[in-house]
C-alpha cells in the first residue's frame, strides 16, 4: 500500500544532508526488515525498516524511513522531516 507521507521539501533532499542506511539496528546491530512502503511528495518510493530482534518500544524508536528508489536511494529520511 502506497501512502503520501507529506514530506516537507527541505534541505534534507540534498544527498549530502542525508544519512546512508546500513541496514543495521541502531540499538542491537541486528539486520532490520521492511514493514511498510510509502512515497514522498516528490514521488520517490520509500520503505520503513524496523528491527525484529529488539523489544517493542526499541523497535518503534529505532525504525527508519529509507529511500529505495530514485536519486536518494539508500538514504534515511529523518523522522522530524516526515511531516506526520
Amino acid at each position: 500500500m502506497l501512502v503520501d507521507l507529506g514530506l516537507a521539501e527541505e534541505d534534507w533532499e540534498e544527498v549530502d544532508d542525508l544519512e546512508l542506511f546500513t541496514g543495521a539496528c541502531p540499538y542491537c546491530g541486528a539486520e532490520m526488515e521492511v514493514i511498510d512502503h510509502g512515497t514522498s511528495v516528490s514521488g520517490e518510493a520509500m520503505a520503513r525498516w524496523i528491527c525484529q530482534d529488539c523489544g517493542e518500544e526499541e523497535r518503534l524508536l529505532g525504525s527508519v524511513w529509507v529511500y529505495n528508489a530514485g536519486e536518494n536511494d539508500g538514504f534515511v529520511v529523518p523522522d522530524s522531516d516526515l511531516g506526520r
